[in-house]
């Protein structure tokens, strides 16, 4: 009876482990994907992000209405020049052109369709020196107040031409010995055409103030009564930064 018992017992323990190993091997077949979308060009995705703009951080600055310009370039007056002291003359040739520099200072006040107008004020040096039996050193400083008009017509120009008129107090000082120190000042009315290249805009220039090269001519005429005769031309080349 106890043989029967277990021979029992060893076929139903043998058959569960069979069915078990039966569902272990069709568990094992069964084949686990994964859906798989296209694939992404991740160059192209990240050339086409774009910053959004954040109001509280990114800014547009306003139009500049002041502009700070240094010049270089030279003065020819059109006539000798004669300064007398104590019974000395002394005559200077201005057949060669005089070495000049200048500080300019422009503000547009006024705006429109048409450009821009406004008020500029200068102030330059220039040298020249006489070379006979005795030598003498001649300072030149101009100084300007001039009314401007600056055609300007929109914020993508790239070539700004302007013009400018008023009048110059030319101060002279001349230095040698004692006997041949003097100075003097004479009034005269000046001209000035010039052009302005900005930078910023031709993209050669990244900066948050507006940077141009700028040539300028200008005419000067004497008004003043006095013998010495400042008229002639003068040319210059410099740089504007916008403020």
């Amino acid at each position: 009876m106890s043989i029967k018992k277990s021979a029992f017992t060893f076929v139903l323990i043998t058959t569960a482990l069979c069915s078990l190993a039966a569902k272990a091997d069709d568990i094992m077949n069964i084949k686990f994907t994964a859906p798989v979308g296209p694939p992404e060009d991740i160059i192209q995705e990240s050339s086409t992000l774009k910053l959004q703009q954040e109001q509280t951080i990114q800014h547009v600055n306003p139009p500049a209405h002041v502009f700070i310009s240094v010049f270089a370039g030279m003065s020819q007056p059109s006539n000798n020049a004669t300064i007398s002291t104590q019974g000395h003359d002394t005559a200077y040739n201005f057949s060669n052109v005089l070495p000049l520099i200048t500080a300019q200072v422009n503000d547009y006040i006024l705006e429109s369709k048409l450009g821009r107008w406004g008020w500029a004020a200068s102030v330059g040096y220039s040298y020249s020196q006489y070379d006979g039996v005795q030598k003498t050193a001649l300072h030149l400083l101009p100084l300007e107040a001039m009314a401007v008009y600056r055609a300007e017509f929109n914020s993508a120009q790239k070539f700004v031409p302007y013009a400018m008129a008023g009048p110059t107090l030319m101060n002279y000082f001349q230095r040698g010995t004692d006997q041949y120190n003097t100075s003097g000042s004479n009034v005269l009315a000046t001209a000035s055409l010039g052009v302005a290249l900005n930078l910023n805009r031709c993209g050669l220039v990244n900066s948050r103030n507006d940077a141009e090269v700028t040539l300028q001519y200008q005419r000067n005429i004497n008004v003043s009564s006095q013998a010495q005769d400042w008229s002639g031309n003068v040319l210059e080349l410099g740089g504007t930064i916008a403020l």
